[in-house]
């Protein structure tokens, strides 16, 4: 008896490794990121760790 469609493509996928409980969890921390930007502002970048040239002048 031939198989349906949908029991092949039931059998050709790969099952699912997310479950409800990490979606709930990345939801929840999306949200904490954007009330936290919304409420005060966007995390400064970080520094450089590169050290700049000196921008003061050499004394004469």
């Amino acid at each position: 008896m031939p198989r349906s469609f949908d029991e092949i493509l039931d059998q050709a996928t790969v099952p699912d490794t997310v479950t409800e409980a990490d979606l709930d969890a990345l939801q929840q921390e999306i949200v904490r990121d954007v009330t936290a930007t919304l409420m005060f502002g966007a995390r400064p970048a970080p520094r450089a760790t590169t050290p700049r040239p000196s921008t003061a002048r050499k004394p004469r």
